[in-house]
């Protein structure tokens, strides 16, 4: 599932139908603490690759010619294969990709795209807000310092997005108790990677639904955790950087993930 970013009101309209379904679930699920004015209240893209036609772009290192490869849109492609090709910035924790895609048309010719993996914490210390149309002038400017490539902004708002993650933070009263409620009311499989899996380890606990990977329209990947826990012991270096004068009101912050595969 491809979902463009057009101009105006539609911009993420083909989020809609993701977005009340994870909205759905906080409100039957999650008994919620009241927000802090830093903890976005809303269902925004924590991650995403874009896509951008090659002829947009103006490439500044070279090797990322290095990195390219065919992708087949019937299949796409696994984010980890990306991942290991694709040239990476990395600072403070903060992570990004680049790389080169050769993809398939409907009339089977070939056009190159560049694809850049893209989290929200390249927002830095507005991290909480996921990334939004009010915050995307700051990703473009982000990763323009780089110098790896430069496009325009409005090529940036034309691109693709694939493998999406939406997010949404709560800060929830009894955690436990909400993993409970959701274990009690998922449907059981046998199937592998159908069904929940809880994890009660010492610096990760929730619970989640699916499979990131194998992720389809009807086994979705849903997953609920400690999200303060997480930043505090597997992203400590970002949290460090960006996140400490939150440190004391973060304590019961959990999020919600959901995503969205081609």
């Amino acid at each position: 599932m491809s979902i463009q970013i057009h101009n105006g009101k539609d911009n993420f309209k083909g989020l809609q139908i993701a977005t009340n379904s994870v909205q759905k679930i906080t409100d039957t699920y999650l008994s919620v603490e009241h927000y802090q004015d830093y903890i976005s209240t809303l269902i925004a893209p924590d991650s995403f690759k874009i896509r951008i036609p090659l002829d947009k772009v103006r490439v500044i290192r070279s090797d990322i010619h290095a990195t390219k490869s065919l992708i087949n849109n019937d299949t796409g492609e696994v984010l980890k294969e990306f991942k290991n090709r694709s040239i990476a910035i990395e600072y403070n924790g903060v992570k990004l990709r680049f790389g080169i895609e050769t993809q398939r048309t409907a009339n089977q010719d070939e056009r190159d795209f560049l694809v850049i993996l893209i989290n929200s914490k390249i927002l830095h210390d507005r991290y909480f807000e996921g990334i939004t149309l009010s915050n995307l002038p700051l990703v473009y400017e982000r990763i323009m310092s780089h110098n790896v490539v430069e496009f325009s902004y409005n090529d940036f708002l034309k691109g693709e997005l694939t493998d999406l993650d939406l997010k949404k933070d709560v800060l929830v009263e009894d955690f436990q108790g909400a993993v409970k409620i959701m274990t009690a009311f998922a449907k059981e499989y046998k199937q592998l990677k159908k069904g929940y899996n809880k994890f009660n380890e010492r610096y990760n606990k929730g619970i989640h639904f699916g499979d990131r990977k194998t992720a389809t329209k009807c086994y979705p990947f849903l997953k609920l955790y400690q999200k303060a826990l997480e930043l505090q012991n597997n992203s400590s270096d970002f949290y460090g950087s960006y996140l400490l004068d939150h440190s004391a009101n973060i304590r019961n912050l959990s999020r919600l993930e959901f995503t969205i595969k081609n």
